[in-house]
């Protein structure tokens, strides 16, 4: 009460603590006056109790502790100061709370204490902004690229204010062997309260390895303030080089871009991710920059935009190579001229079937099964589509209960798509009802990418004339390591398949497994992972079949 101080808490150089619930309020149990100096929480308190247990606990006895507790972490943090040093700065950080408790104004002392404001007010209140890779010596688009020297920008802000940074120590590090670093270190004289500085005048710099590979590197920044001692550092994860392949992150902010992030990076392919949500859509420009896309939608309602349409036909005909995910694109696209003259697929309807195979002999799926239940998938394959493909498409998954499409492969001279009427990131990888284990997604994932980077080798021949027959070439060079071009000519166009076979008949790669435009083409075939030898392959097209020998000499 106002009227009765409570002693030895109402004596001078005593802090007197009232306590307060999670709502800011005066407990019902608390003092409360002119002589309450501070408040602190004191309703369902966690504390110990004998016999190594702890129970919840109500009362000043909890909240005294608690600002105690503040005590010693401004003690910590000031050594030298005096009691009444620290005492003062308890109560000048509190949180003013008399607008929460009607009748009770000037009788809480100056509030709720408040750590976080004791603490930071002690000293400058340091972070780097602005952080920014200047390649202007090389092609300028902002990412360090193999051969590059590049400046790394930086700020460092100080939001306190009253506390100024002086002297401010800022090192840059990295570990990477592609990594050289040429000025690692910058002196901020000063920055005030609130302010900031930067390194512009006497940037960070480096240069790239030019023989280094895309990869992402970790950059490590530390700070000192040489009054304060204030002392952190902060990793920098940056892509050095542009990789072949770009996950458009279209799921309308949900998260489920990290399953198909970690299946990448499990399987070792480098990517960069664009996130739609936060982005923007990506753009022509940018979307050309890879060979390769992975693109999914998730769960979102109308997951594709006219212009993802139109960016989405001129990538495949600009002979990108394009992996879509989504189980509602059926939904919004079926029946328009988008959906069967660019996807390739006409829709039939959904299904609830969580078993998916893949199809005997198809290049990509071949073996296949995937769960789409199962803790080991983002539980999202709440609607999967049905589809059938249209015209030069392939199905490459059915659905078991019902035998319907559940993904098709399409493939010009130009671009390749898979596109999947489900979420992908739903597969868990886990064991079938039946025991045999089902495939996981990092595995179906590199099956694509494999069967892209395979295909998308084909590339006009010299010569543009239709020509009059088919014919496969001679392989050149002929022996070879590890790679070799066959060049063959396809007088109408049709289904096209070139694979390569050892002695024994066994086939060990799939090269061309799709629909070509007739003409003159080449291929190039990589054998990294063979063994030296003789190999066949062998040309199927619209019913002609040509085999040749080639030698591989490692």
């Amino acid at each position: 009460s106002t009227s009765s101080p409570h002693y030895p808490s109402a004596y001078d150089n005593v802090i007197s603590v009232a306590a307060t619930n999670q709502y800011d309020q005066l407990a019902s149990f608390s003092n409360f006056g002119t002589t309450v100096d501070i408040c602190a929480p004191g309703v369902s308190i966690m504390s110990t109790t004998p016999g190594n247990t702890y129970y919840s606990w109500d009362g000043t006895s909890m909240s005294c502790p608690v600002a105690a507790g503040l005590g010693a972490l401004v003690w910590s943090a000031k050594p030298e100061w005096s009691n009444a040093e620290v005492m003062d700065q308890i109560i000048s950080t509190c949180v003013n709370i008399d607008s929460l408790n009607p009748g009770y104004a000037g009788m809480l002392g100056a509030g709720r204490i408040d750590a976080g404001a004791a603490l930071s007010t002690l000293f400058p209140n340091l972070a780097f902004t602005e952080l920014e890779f200047d390649d202007a010596a090389g092609n300028g688009d902002g990412r360090p690229d193999p051969g590059e020297d590049v400046d790394f920008l930086m700020t460092v802000e100080n939001t306190s204010t009253t506390i100024p940074a002086i002297e401010v120590i800022v090192t840059l590090e990295c570990d990477d062997p592609d990594i050289t670093i040429t000025q690692n270190t910058c002196t901020l004289v000063y920055i005030g309260t609130p302010g900031s500085a930067n390194n512009h005048v006497n940037p960070f710099s480096f240069s790239v390895n030019p023989d280094a590979e895309p990869h992402e590197v970790t950059f490590t920044l530390s700070l000192e303030e040489t009054v304060s001692g204030v002392s952190f550092s902060e990793d920098v994860i940056q892509m050095i080089g542009r990789p072949e392949i770009v996950l458009v992150d279209d799921d309308g902010g949900s998260g489920f871009e990290t399953w198909y992030s970690d299946d990448l990076n499990s399987i070792g392919y480098q990517h960069d991710h664009w996130d739609v949500y936060n982005q923007g859509e990506i753009t022509d420009s940018d979307l050309d920059l890879y060979p390769i896309a992975i693109w999914h939608t998730s769960n979102v309602d109308d997951p594709i935009s006219s212009e993802e349409e139109d960016r989405i036909a001129t990538y495949l005909g600009n002979g990108g190579c394009l992996l879509l995910i989504g189980e509602d694109i059926d939904e919004q696209m079926s029946g328009t001229a988008f959906y069967s003259d660019v996807l390739h697929a006409s829709s039939l309807g959904t299904t609830g079937s969580p078993q998916i195979w893949g199809i005997e002999g198809d290049p990509i799926t071949a073996g296949d099964t995937l769960w789409m239940a199962g803790a080991g998938g983002a539980g999202n394959n709440s609607s999967p589509s049905t589809i059938d493909p249209v015209g030069d498409a392939s199905l490459i998954f059915t659905y078991f209960l019902t035998g319907e499409g559940a993904g098709i492969r399409w493939t010009d001279d130009t671009g390749m798509l898979v596109y999947l009427p489900f979420n992908l990131e739903a597969a868990s990888g886990a064991n079938l009802p039946s025991g045999n284990p089902s495939t996981q997604r990092s595995e179906f994932l590199s099956e694509v990418i494999e069967w892209f980077e395979s295909s998308s080798a084909v590339r006009p021949g010299p010569d543009n004339q239709i020509p009059n027959a088919f014919s496969l070439e001679q392989n050149y060079p002929n022996p070879f390591n590890p790679t070799t071009e066959i060049a063959f000519s396809l007088p109408t166009a049709g289904s096209t398949k070139l694979s390569v076979y050892d002695l024994s008949g066994r086939l060990v790669a799939h090269v061309i497994n799709g629909s070509l435009k007739a003409g003159n083409h080449v291929v190039s075939f990589d054998a990294s992972n063979l063994s030296s030898g003789i190999y066949l392959y062998r040309l199927e097209a619209e019913g002609f079949t040509s085999s040749r020998k080639m030698i591989l000499l490692k």
